[in-house]
């Protein structure tokens, strides 16, 4: 029994073989057929199990058959190892002794063995890949160690090259080396440049402010007395400005006490006001009154018109006793004329 791997190119290697020690072995053999790719790959990747009881009496290629011959194969039995709608390769069982008519269930089991072969393969990849992957892993730790001892050993060696600078030496300098180290070297050494020509100006600007100090000392002077003098007219002005404060004072008080005075007098105007206008009221309401009244007396004026032209036209008649009657009529009538209008 034998197992052959395919190549990209679907020529192959035998690379693992079980065979009796009697004849000949193939492990390693690699096997060209030029007419597999072309006339069997998509029906073994379809599962096609292959038997052939004598090779020499089969329908095989001459090609085929100068494959087999060599190791003594008689028989065979061939079976795919498929990865999902990978074809990886062949189990081929030989029959080396003698021709071999093969049985349903030796079949069967040879096409199960093949699947079950297919599944150890794929584990077995997957397990390879695991484990160049864990190998991987490992070498890029070791990588990431040795730099982080490598970037440490620089940057004790960098600490040393400075030290000097922490007790104000200027003329220290790192060495510049490649990687990170050799860049914050570099940077190091530009900053302590910069702090060496900062320290040189101001060196310089307090030689100069010292000389131009001595050379002007009798201007400082002078500009100090006149200081002295706005000081006293500062204090004068202050003592005016106080005086003038008390004398607004003084007249706010005065114009507070007038306002008193003015509200005063705004509130008994306010009451007067007052006053005025319940008088106007009175007076329209009693002319209302009056003008109600003439009006009454009119209509009283006007009801004595008519009674006295029922007396006159009572006289003319001469009737005693009508204008006896009458008379009492009209007394009531005239009463109450009257004490309607009285109301």
């Amino acid at each position: 029994m034998i197992i052959y791997e395919f190549d990209p190119d679907y020529q192959g290697t035998i690379i693992a073989e079980s065979v009796v020690d009697e004849y000949p072995r193939s492990l390693g053999a690699k096997i060209y057929d030029p007419c597999f790719a072309e006339k069997y790959l998509e029906k073994y990747r379809q599962g096609r199990i292959y038997a052939v009881s004598d090779i020499e009496k089969a329908d095989l290629t001459e090609c085929h058959l100068k494959q087999l011959r060599p190791f003594a194969v008689r028989a065979n039995l061939v079976a795919p190892i498929n990865q999902g709608n990978q074809l990886l390769g062949l189990l081929i069982a030989h029959q080396c002794s003698a021709p071999r008519l093969w049985e349903n269930q030796e079949i069967a089991f040879f096409a199960q063995a093949a699947t079950q072969v297919g599944a150890a393969l794929d584990r077995a990849n997957l397990l390879e890949q695991h484990r160049i992957a864990a190998e991987q892993a490992r070498l890029l730790a070791e990588k990431q160690q040795q730099q982080k001892e490598d970037l440490q050993k620089q940057l004790v060696a960098l600490l040393t090259e400075i030290e000097g600078a922490a007790s104000g030496d200027l003329t220290v300098r790192a060495e510049v080396t490649t990687g990170e180290i050799g860049t914050v070297s570099d940077f190091f050494n530009s900053i302590i440049e910069s702090l060496r020509q900062i320290v040189t100006n101001v060196k310089q600007s307090a030689f100069e402010v010292s000389s131009s100090i001595g050379e002007n000392e009798e201007a400082i002077r002078q500009l100090a007395d006149i200081s002295l003098i706005q000081a006293e007219e500062i204090t004068l002005t202050i003592t005016s400005i106080q005086q003038m404060t008390h004398s607004i004072q003084a007249v706010a008080n005065s114009a507070h006490q007038a306002s008193g005075v003015a509200a005063r007098a705004s509130t008994t105007s306010k009451t007067g006001r007052t006053a005025m206008d319940q008088v106007v009221q009175t007076i329209l309401s009693l002319r209302d009154v009056i003008g109600e009244t003439a009006k009454k007396v009119k209509r009283l004026g006007e009801s004595s018109q008519e009674i006295n032209k029922v007396v006159a036209l009572i006289e003319k008649f001469h009737c005693k006793q009508i204008y006896c009657r009458s008379m009492r009529v009209l007394k009531r009538l005239v009463r109450v004329k009257q004490g309607r209008g009285s109301r």
